[in-house]
């Protein structure tokens, strides 16, 4: 059996000529990172044709190249969600998979997070769909990537305007003003997990508004996050 050096997710794939790749992967020790697969081999060429956004892959070697990132070689596929995930989940999975390209850039690492994304990819592909899930993993994400909204700010605050740049509710006007019962509901989501995402109870109406919130959260804090395209198809479809 294969000593594993490193592991990784994939957030995009580049196809070259001569069935090579590129690979941009989020990876648990060397963090965001390109793989790059040099082997014309048609046994090679079948798994890497496989392989998808999120996939996960356990790595063997990791050859550093001169011009930057890694040469791609000996690894195996772990996980790849496209393979296992049921239908009607795809368009939810390709809007984290546009999310999380969009917000970690190269060169960045933390552990942590790679763990949280793993354990997010595995869970929605294999535990009860509930429509919850992108607003517990929005808050989630932020918190990990270094500016969450923090519940205790929120339990102090007495007033109802959402300040996206403070991360807290304040009494100044804000765009987003929310009712007495979607403040409580925003706190609860705070402070939910994956295991217990099915207990809330929210209706279509407050999911889209606390998302249209949690999207612009994001663009102000991340400078190069892009609101995804495909949010208004996932809204349509699921009520998400």
């Amino acid at each position: 059996m294969a000593s594993f050096i490193d592991h990784c997710i994939v957030l995009k794939k580049i196809k070259l000529p001569q069935r090579k790749y590129i690979f941009l992967v989020f990876s648990k020790k060397n963090g965001c990172v390109s793989l790059f697969s040099l082997s014309s081999k048609k046994q090679n060429a079948v798994l890497l044709s496989q392989i998808g956004p999120l996939s996960c892959l356990r790595l063997a070697s990791l050859l550093p190249l001169k011009k930057g990132g890694f040469r791609l070689d000996d690894f195996d596929v772990f996980f790849s969600p496209f393979a296992e995930i049921e239908k009607k989940r795809l368009p939810l999975l390709f809007l984290i998979a546009e999310i999380v390209y969009s917000t970690i850039k190269v060169g960045y690492k933390n552990p942590l997070l790679y763990s949280f994304l793993q354990k997010s990819i595995l869970f929605l592909t294999k535990d009860p769909f509930s429509s919850n899930f992108l607003l517990v993993f929005l808050f989630s994400f932020a918190k990990r990537l270094g500016f969450a909204c923090k519940p205790n700010q929120v339990l102090e605050e007495k007033g109802y305007f959402f300040s996206i740049e403070n991360a807290q509710f304040v009494s100044a006007p804000t765009p987003f003003f929310f009712s007495k019962k979607q403040v409580a509901l925003f706190v609860l989501l705070l402070g939910t997990t994956f295991d217990t995402l099915s207990f809330v109870l929210i209706n279509k109406n407050d999911r889209h508004f606390f998302l249209d919130v949690l999207l612009d959260y994001y663009s102000f804090h991340l400078e190069d996050f892009r609101r995804p395209k495909s949010i208004a198809v996932l809204k349509e479809l699921y009520g998400v």
